[in-house]
């Protein structure tokens, strides 16, 4: 048989197959086998046609919902993937614009004021109206009193005393963020973002000055610390103490050679804010005998400097 009228054949049937629903309908009109034959017909299409092509059709659909569930899928893990790839790259590559603050976050114990033997290491005395000169170690650096605002203390270090939230406040720390400028509020406000639930007393954190700041009084750093207030406690002596100690800590670490203290803890009693403050220094140098720093100064301003440095010389004696 030929191709062709294989094809016309099979049409044939086709056509003959499908015209089972017309049978039914003029079933009065037709002879009892071509009635029978359309039964059949009808028949097949409910138990075998219509079932094939749904089951086509489920598969069919199933088909295209798998292919397009694994396009989105493929999607989903592109976009995951890159998500990924940029966390890992931002981990590897951090922020240019974003500063490593170098921070000293031990807090050391204080074991008491300078003993009387710690005490004839030490010679104080006033060298001209203003400074009084506290000397330990011929070799170590050199420790005065003075009676001098911070900012004209020509030093590569300052201390900024600031409050528990970091934000902007009075004296030395209003005074440094006018100065500083832009560059230095960047910074400061670098580390309060590290110090979401407020910054701890104690803390020693080193930031860049800004170039306002470094122009006009040749300061290249700012340590930020926060001193204790209000009646002397352990905790609070501990704190005070470990402002003085982790400043020099980290302003060594960094190579720095000259640094400036304001009088620390204004709120807190004065002999205790100068024993305490002295005996940092002391136990400082005495553990660190090859430190970069070789000037520390600390600075007092106002009606009562002259008995705030007699204080420090009593401290001493």
């Amino acid at each position: 048989m030929k191709i062709d009228e294989y094809c016309s054949n099979y049409f044939d049937f086709c056509s003959e197959y499908a015209n089972g629903p017309w049978e039914m309908y003029n079933l009065w009109n037709n002879d009892s086998k071509t009635n029978f034959l359309a039964t059949l017909k009808c028949l097949s299409y409910c138990t075998v046609v219509i079932p094939v092509f749904l089951g086509f059709m489920y598969g069919v659909a199933c088909g295209v919902s798998s292919l397009c569930g694994r396009v989105t899928k493929k999607n989903e893990d592109s976009e995951q993937d890159e998500k990924v790839n940029k966390a890992s790259k931002e981990n590897l590559q951090p922020e240019p614009n974003k500063r490593n603050i170098a921070i000293c976050k031990k807090l050391r114990d204080y074991t008491g004021d300078l003993t009387a033997s710690q005490k004839s290491n030490l010679k104080a005395s006033f060298n001209d109206e203003e400074d009084l000169s506290i000397r330990y170690k011929s070799t170590g650096p050199s420790i005065t009193i003075k009676k001098q605002d911070i900012l004209h203390s020509n030093s590569q270090v300052i201390i900024n005393s600031a409050s528990t939230d970091l934000k902007k406040g009075t004296g030395i720390d209003e005074k440094i963020h006018d100065k500083g400028g832009q560059e230095y509020a960047r910074a400061h406000q670098e580390l309060k973002d590290q110090y979401p639930s407020g910054y701890i007393s104690g803390h020693a954190a080193l930031l860049e000055s800004g170039k306002e700041l470094n122009v006009s009084h040749q300061v290249d750093n700012v340590i930020v610390v926060v001193e204790p207030k209000g009646e002397t406690t352990t905790e609070k002596e501990k704190a005070l103490y470990s402002c003085y100690y982790n400043s020099l800590a980290v302003a060594d670490k960094k190579k720095k050679n000259t640094i400036a203290f304001p009088s620390i803890s204004t709120g807190f009693p004065k002999d205790r804010a100068a024993a305490i403050s002295l005996k940092a220094i002391y136990d400082f140098i005495n553990a660190n005998p090859n430190t970069s720093i070789k000037r520390i100064s600390i600075h007092v301003e106002g009606q009562d400097a002259k008995s705030v440095q007699k204080l420090f010389e009593v401290a001493t004696k």
